[in-house]
């Protein structure tokens, strides 16, 4: 854990938290860090008015986790745990919506982390909890993970950065997770690019719809 002020950040040589190069104060990711804590003092207020565990905020958050790694700045710590701080009880609860949402899941990516920095129980508990989300989270014929209850069979490339990020870490930081975590990491990640892929330019389309014919949605292929 970094000791306040800038930590690290300014010699620019030495080796972050992450295994790579500190940060100096000058450079650009540093920079926007201290931005986004300079506009936005509650890290609640990200999205707008888009309150709660929610991508918005925990896209921004994952980035600012970088950006400590390789200052060691603790402030930027301090930011990240009040976001999750302010949406998880003492006891480890999350207010997470009961319908299936990986737009709901992506912030968790950063509660492996958080409990690696300060081995507070309540960030496992919460982690343990969404881990046992992906129990019953809805899959296409294919066995794909539903983006979100209300996309039925459908699987999106967010599915992917959304998701499976956490499952990854949560396996990597606990070691609870047996097989589970990497093989579904690599079957979501296989699943969804063997049927996105522009063979003619080699890149992705955004989803895929595994629905019958006929019950696709609008932006899909009807066969």
């Amino acid at each position: 854990m970094g000791s306040g002020g800038r930590g690290g950040s300014s010699g620019g040589g030495g080796a972050g938290a992450g295994g790579g190069t500190m940060l100096p104060a000058t450079a650009l990711a540093v920079r926007l860090a201290d931005a986004i804590l300079s506009r936005w003092p509650d890290p609640g207020n990200l999205a707008g008015e888009k309150p709660g565990w929610e991508y918005n905020h925990g896209i921004v958050l994952r980035g600012l986790q970088q950006v400590y790694l390789h200052t060691l700045d603790a402030r930027y710590l301090a930011y990240i745990r009040r976001y999750a701080d302010e949406n998880i009880t003492s006891s480890g609860t999350i207010d997470i919506p009961a319908a299936h949402s990986f737009d709901n899941i992506q912030p968790s990516v950063l509660l492996p982390f958080l409990y690696q920095q300060t081995a507070m129980a309540k960030y496992k508990t919460a982690a343990d909890a969404v881990r046992a989300r992906y129990e019953t989270i809805p899959k296409n014929p294919h066995g794909g993970y539903w983006h979100k209850q209300t996309y039925p069979n459908q699987m999106w490339l967010d599915s992917i950065y959304m998701g499976q990020p956490f499952l990854a870490q949560y396996g990597a930081v606990f070691g609870t997770c047996g097989t589970f975590c990497i093989d579904t990491v690599m079957k979501q990640t296989s699943l969804v690019a063997a049927h996105v892929l522009d063979p003619a330019t080699g890149l992705l389309y955004h989803a895929w719809d595994d629905s019958p014919a006929g019950m696709k949605a609008a932006w899909a292929n009807p066969t």
